[in-house]
């Protein structure tokens, strides 16, 4: 209490009266001195209390670094798992040192994820190509902008579908389909075809699909039906007349065992067929 008694009365007091003989002007008792008093013991004890946490926190840190500083030198392995680490601290602190001397060992996996934190996205691409690392370098040279060229090493990986939607994506449908028709996948390279409005190719490459699915009902079912809609989507004037009847006859077939009759009679007439139209019609007209 004497202390208390000391600190409100005797030191406090003290620094009320040198205030106000500086301002010359005099607090009003009891509650001008009072809320002072307490303004100051506020300040006081945030002042304390900065003191504290600054010698806080440099202890901590200081302990942190004895306690994260190895006494033993660290084995090869450690090394070999916290690589990737100090890699991209060199690469920070030094990257042209870093990509020379990792350019000179032939690490170019390691090359290419200093390229990436350098956000050099096209030197990656070669750096992880380099390293035969197709499907990433693809990802790398996609965010450069060198799409088309991100698309063939998709291929490399054996990505065909992911190359045709980077193509695609950047308006370049034939050429996906010429890629997917080098890589046998003739279904899909003529849809391709047929999109970039190259017709009599995309049912070339139709009707050589069609006769490897002879003894496959279900998968000459789903492609049959994919053609219909395609060819009904766009128009069917976009057949050329000579493949008319090559593509649109076996079409109708594969409706009149799916019971599509309405379709199949479509179909038929479409391609010339108006007897068989005909007489189609006039068998379920008797049943």
């Amino acid at each position: 209490m004497k202390i208390f008694y000391w600190y409100w009365n005797d030191f406090l007091g003290k620094i009320i009266s040198k205030g106000e003989d500086i301002i010359g002007y005099e607090l009003i008792p009891p509650w001008g001195p009072i809320v002072v008093k307490g303004v100051i013991s506020f300040l006081i004890l945030l002042f304390f209390y900065e003191i504290y946490l600054r010698i806080s926190r440099f202890w901590r840190s200081r302990k942190f670094i004895s306690e994260s500083t190895p006494v033993i030198p660290p084995s090869s392995e450690t090394v070999d798992k916290q690589s990737e680490f100090i890699q991209q601290l060199e690469s920070l602190k030094a990257p042209q040192q870093t990509i020379e001397r990792l350019r000179k060992e032939r690490k170019y996996d390691q090359l290419g994820e200093v390229y990436v934190s350098m956000q050099k996205y096209k030197e990656a691409g070669w750096a992880f190509e380099k390293a035969g690392m197709f499907k990433r370098s693809a990802t790398e040279y996609a965010k450069a902008g060198k799409t088309e060229y991100a698309a063939k090493l998709l291929l490399k990986a054996n990505e065909p579908q992911q190359a045709v939607q980077l193509l695609v994506s950047i308006g370049k449908t034939k050429k996906a389909g010429r890629w997917l028709e080098k890589q046998g996948i003739l279904d899909t390279a003529g849809f391709l075809y047929w999109e970039a409005g190259y017709y009599k190719r995309a049912i070339w490459l139709w009707l050589k699909w069609m006769d490897k699915l002879s003894d496959k009902p279900q998968e000459k079912s789903v492609f049959f039906n994919k053609i219909i809609q395609q060819i009904y989507k766009d128009g069917i004037h976009n057949i050329p007349d000579a493949y008319k009847k090559s593509l649109l006859e076996p079409l109708s077939q594969q409706m009149i065992l799916e019971k599509r009759y309405d379709l199949a009679i479509d179909l038929l007439k479409n391609c010339g067929e108006h007897q068989k139209a005909q007489l189609l019609i006039q068998q379920l007209t008797k049943k």
